[in-house]
């Protein structure tokens, strides 16, 4: 073979190595739908979201399955290497598994300011340990206070409003309690241990608060956490 022909063979080699590079895909495990919910479109609509991804582009393929795992399923999986790239999981776990080395930092890719600048504190916090990012954040929990219009007009309070303390709250479950001749109760105006996050969601309400990221300690006996114990268990 001549110089020449040597040469048109390596370039063909050469062009034929980068075509079959481009076209190969960077295949991405992702594991969605942590908490096996089994809401009606819950899966479908993360499909949907991965398949517009995969559709969108040529250089990644995003493979989503659905793992009615634990904590502990999730664990033997990294442990024995098996576990996806990429967990859609609680955020409010982010910090916690961070600190067992059970996560990789992503703040190559997203950085603490455009966290910080883009979404809201609380949940910004969540993912952002040690100065470094850790997890995206996928959505923001809104909590609110459902009343039943009628039952408020029944008992004498203002129905086009929800309550703005803990008194008229409180105010509102007296009125609202109805009981028996036998004093069994018929119907109960409130009770805060039922919906939203249970009793530990009343801490930060009574000025708590669950941990401090300057010693990174947890804070369970924080005064106001105590508060709101006692205050659920009053209402029991």
């Amino acid at each position: 073979m001549d110089k020449k022909t040597n040469a048109l063979v390596i370039a063909l080699c050469l062009c034929l190595s980068f075509s079959f590079t481009s076209l190969a895909k960077t295949t991405i495990t992702y594991q969605y739908n942590w908490y096996a919910v089994t809401t009606p479109g819950y899966n479908e609509a993360f499909q949907l979201l991965i398949d517009t991804f995969n559709r969108s582009q040529d250089e990644i393929f995003v493979d989503g399955y659905v793992v009615q795992g634990t904590d502990q399923r999730l664990l033997t999986a990294i442990a024995g290497g098996v576990q996806a790239d990429v967990v859609h999981f609680e955020s409010s776990s982010v910090i916690e598994w961070v600190a067992r080395g059970l996560i990789e930092p992503i703040d190559d890719v997203l950085s603490v300011d455009y966290v910080q600048r883009n979404y809201f504190p609380a949940e910004a916090a969540e993912v952002i340990w040690n100065g470094r990012v850790w997890a995206v954040p996928g959505y923001a929990n809104a909590r609110g206070l459902f009343w039943n219009v009628n039952i408020l007009d029944e008992v004498g309070m203002d129905s086009t409003r929800g309550p703005s303390s803990i008194a008229e709250l409180e105010e509102l479950g007296r009125k609202a309690l109805k009981t028996d001749s036998d004093g069994r109760i018929v119907r109960l105006g409130f009770a805060p241990w039922l919906g939203g996050v249970y009793p530990a969601g009343w801490f930060w309400s009574f000025g708590g608060e669950i941990y401090d990221p300057s010693t990174g300690l947890p804070t369970l006996e924080h005064e106001g956490n105590v508060r709101a114990w006692e205050w659920v268990r009053e209402w029991a």
